[in-house]
Formats: C-alpha cells, sequence, structure tokens
C-alpha cells in the first residue's frame, strides 16, 4: 500500500518518519539524512558542476559519537502559538530549510526558523556567475559587470550570461580585485582560485569552471 508519508516531497509533519531512504526535493536542491546520521542540504546542479565535491552546503553536525550524557532530549517550541496551529518542515526552492507555522484555514505561512541564516551564503543561489547582494531586508541579484546580463530577466535567480564570448576578447588581459565580495566553495578553498579578466569585464577562474556565485559583502 501507497502511503504519502512514507513518499515525502518537501515537506516533514510532525510524527511523519524520516530515514535514510528518503530525499526532500525542491528546485536544484535536496534534504538528506547521511548514514552517520547528520542531517544536510544538497546543491544538485550538475549542469555547471558536474563533478563537484562541493554540493553540500549545509551540514550542522547533528550526530555526536559521543554523547556526553546516557540521554540527549530535544524539545520542540511552540513559539507561544495556540489552538488549531499546524507546523511543518519545508525545503523551500530557494534552497533554505525551515520551519512553518500555519493556522488550520488560513493560507499564510509564518516562518519559525531557517537553516541557514544569511541566505547569500545558500550555495548556487544567485545561479552560475550571479553576485548575491543585500537591500536594507532582502538578498539581490546582480551580475558581476555591465559586460554580462542576466539569462532570464522574468526570473533573474537563473544567473548571469556573458554579452560577448572570451574567444571574441582582445589578447591582452589583467587581474583585476572583486572588492567586498567572497566565492562561495564547500568547504572554502579560497585560495585555490585565480581570477582572470578579459578585457576588464569578464571573469573565469583558473580551471575553466564558472562555478559557485560571488557574495558582495558591499551594504552588509
Amino acid at each position: 500500500m501507497w502511503t504519502s508519508f512514507d513518499h515525502p516531497t518537501d515537506v516533514i509533519v510532525p510524527t511523519q518518519s524520516f530515514t535514510l531512504r528518503h530525499t526532500l526535493l525542491s528546485g536544484l536542491y535536496s534534504f538528506k539524512l547521511q548514514e552517520n546520521g547528520n542531517l544536510t542540504l544538497w546543491w544538485n546542479d550538475t549542469l555547471h558542476q558536474p563533478n563537484s565535491r562541493h554540493s553540500i552546503y549545509w551540514d550542522p553536525h547533528t550526530f555526536r559519537s559521543t554523547l556526553s550524557n546516557p540521554l540527549d532530549l530535544a524539545y520542540s517550541s511552540d513559539y507561544a502559538e495556540e489552538g488549531n496551529i499546524l507546523k511543518f518542515l519545508k525545503l523551500d526552492n530557494d534552497g533554505n530549510l525551515g520551519i512553518y507555522s500555519s493556522a488550520i484555514g488560513n493560507r499564510t505561512q509564518i516562518e519559525r526558523w531557517a537553516a541557514v541564516d544569511d541566505q547569500c551564503q545558500v550555495y548556487g543561489f544567485c545561479g552560475n556567475m550571479g553576485i548575491c547582494s543585500y537591500n536594507d531586508s532582502n538578498p539581490l541579484y546582480r551580475c558581476p559587470s555591465d559586460n554580462f546580463e542576466l539569462i532570464d530577466k522574468r526570473e533573474s535567480r537563473k544567473g548571469c550570461k556573458r554579452k560577448v564570448e572570451l574567444r571574441n576578447c582582445p589578447e591582452r588581459e589583467t587581474m583585476l580585485p572583486l572588492e567586498h565580495s567572497i566565492f562561495l566553495t564547500y568547504p572554502p578553498e579560497l585560495s585555490s582560485y585565480r581570477w582572470e579578466v578579459v578585457s576588464q569585464s569578464t571573469i573565469i577562474n583558473s580551471d575553466g569552471m564558472h562555478g559557485g556565485e560571488v557574495l558582495n559583502k558591499d551594504s552588509r
């Protein structure tokens, strides 16, 4: 017999089991339980990084091989809510895992907890060659320079593309810094990447991959 609890999609509700054979999927992201007991978030884009070893972007090390006490207890919170409130864990298509609550019969969902506090730290959030920046409250999606453009202006999270291909650039090359920015890899390997800027516009890294995204910290 098939039951929905045995085949979760992007949501887990209280009393629902989540085991090694289960995976939550949403867009390019997935939530898994590893054999060592750790809960992890994964980026599944094999198009831009088919052999990437950096696809885990959240691993809180939930499992400890040595327990400090005979019994470890975890307590849930009702967030001071009373009445007919539905609570659930959801993997959103922005790659973040959150705990939500909603009054039964009400479509409004209130986020109570998020796995990744800084949305710009979610791997691939702004797409290939995209830059994640900030305004007062929300992340913004940008391209590295005026010589790039959004792949899809209606969906800026798809990333950026070059207006001019590298083969059409002149032979002159130079190195330019990208100030107040972090190149996201998991685990961080900032020292292993060398950026080349062709005609002061087009950016690639030393292994020819475009990978990841850049986190801009100007207004943070």
